[in-house]
């Protein structure tokens, strides 16, 4: 194997000094041979650039000229050898079982992964403890694991990614557990159990967390829950005074972190089991407390869905949305007051985003059976989310420009709310209108806020009008 730390560019600095923990990671090291397809056979004295669009390594000019190759090149024809050394081992099989996927203590499926992180063979031993909604093939778990992760999309992964490596291998070495349910990664012949390794009751670092909340830099320890945290706005796993907490950022500038808060006080007003959520970090986060407790499994309903209905109208790595029937399945499953109480509530706050990896039920690990309904929870995209600074008198059409966009049945909200029974929340509603309660919630949250004080008062009018309109 080639050390890339033995390529020096003209000047003085090492390449290995820009691609650290990138391509020297552990194992990840590049075969010399790849290196003589792509640059001179001279490594030495290689010149080393960064451009828009990362590291470039050039390599002395030969007769077709100056040769370059962008990192991601380089590592993707790395892979590209691994790939085809792993298949040609499977072949002849020469690779055995790497890792088995547990369930507490108990061994789901044995698996074949590969230096990068993927999985490429399975066997399932106890079907009836997979996830809920994942069928017994590699395609099906492997995608099951990237939904419960951090998604492409999600702020800082980049920059945290030349420093881990891949994220399929980050949640591997984190040994797939979260703060969210009781699966894991257990690689083979180590001697470890639930009890052992587990988030709810074992410490955790704060690296991964503090990169993908801040600007941090040096060395990553990845044994974190917030490896496998879904969701694009930026959170974190921490241990405050012995308690485990989600600490969520926000997103352009659009008050998420107040948005929580407001969300949890209206919903508690309106009667309905809301997750809590304080601010916190000077009001420029909030948080909420884990939902699930040791041996139990958060379970969404897009995962009930895709037991129910199979490949209905879902993508493996996608979701189920908008469409009305699913609102007869989940009123099934849920009850109708719980989901009823959820479009309702969305409706009040203007939540645009109420996908079904956001709906969730509560499962006992062990048993397999549904405890409750988990509290409603990721409320974000709603209330002042909408609120634009530069647009000059917001406040006085604050109707117009509140998102009216809904989830996951149908679209607008003034369509959605239509499938409901209002009946069972309607003295909450009067009491809440009687007294302005959810008026005087939103001035109070928004208050610490940037908002100037006439929007936040136009919204709370607004939301107050919301509230009437239920009552006629």
């Amino acid at each position: 194997m080639w050390n890339v730390d033995c390529l020096v560019k003209k000047g003085g600095d090492t390449i290995g000094a820009l691609l650290t923990n990138i391509v020297t990671r552990e194992t990840q090291r590049i075969e010399r041979d790849n290196f003589h397809k792509l640059l001179d056979a001279n490594l030495y004295n290689a010149e080393c650039r960064r451009t828009d669009d990362g590291v470039v390594l050039a390599g002395k000019r030969g007769q077709g000229g100056l040769k370059t190759i962008t990192v991601e090149e380089l590592m993707a024809v790395d892979a590209k050898q691994k790939q085809l050394a792993t298949e040609s081992a499977l072949s002849h099989g020469k690779i055995g079982w790497t890792h088995s996927l547990m369930c507490l203590d108990i061994e789901v499926a044995r698996l074949t992964v590969i230096e990068a992180g993927g999985i490429v063979k399975i066997e399932v031993l106890h079907e009836k403890y997979l996830p809920v909604g994942v069928k017994p093939t590699t395609v099906s778990i492997y995608n099951w694991l990237a939904r419960r992760r951090i998604p492409a999309s999600r702020a800082h992964l980049k920059r945290m990614e030349w420093v881990i490596g891949s994220i399929d291998l980050a949640v591997i070495r984190s040994l797939g557990l979260c703060l969210s349910d009781s699966y894991w990664i257990k690689p083979a012949g180590v001697p470890k159990t639930w009890a052992d390794v587990n988030f709810f009751t074992n410490d955790f670092t704060d690296d991964v967390g503090d990169y993908l909340m801040t600007e941090a830099l040096g060395g990553v320890d990845v044994n974190s829950p917030s490896i496998n945290t879904e969701g694009m706005v930026p959170k974190k796993w921490a241990i405050v005074n012995g308690k485990r907490r989600l600490i969520k950022g926000t997103m352009d500038s659009n008050f998420w972190q107040y948005n929580e808060v407001a969300a949890y006080k209206i919903g508690k007003a309106l009667g309905l089991q809301v997750l809590p959520y304080g601010l916190c970090d000077g009001n420029k986060h909030c948080f909420c407390p884990c939902m699930v407790q040791p041996g139990q499994n958060l379970v969404t309903a897009d995962d009930i869905l895709r037991e129910k209905l199979g490949s209905h109208s879902s993508t493996e790595s996608g979701w189920y949305d908008n469409n009305p029937y699913f609102y007869d399945v989940l009123c099934a499953e849920f009850g109708r007051e719980y989901i009823d109480g959820v479009i309702l509530f969305d409706y009040v706050i203007r939540n645009r985003d109420r996908h079904t990896r956001n709906l969730a039920r509560i499962q006992d690990a062990k048993s397999r059976r549904f405890l409750k309904n988990s509290h409603i929870f990721d409320n974000g995209s709603s209330l002042m989310e909408s609120y634009d600074p530069l647009t000059k008198d917001f406040h006085v059409s604050i109707g117009k420009r509140i998102r009216d966009g809904s989830r996951p049945y149908c679209s607008p909200q003034s369509v959605q709310i239509g499938l409901i029974d209002k009946s069972p929340f309607l003295p909450k509603l009067r009491e809440c209108a009687e007294n302005g309660t959810i008026g005087t919630v939103i001035r109070d949250t928004y208050k610490t806020s940037r908002i100037p004080a006439e929007v936040i008062n136009a919204l709370a009018i607004y939301v107050d009008s919301l509230v009437a309109d239920l009552l006629r």
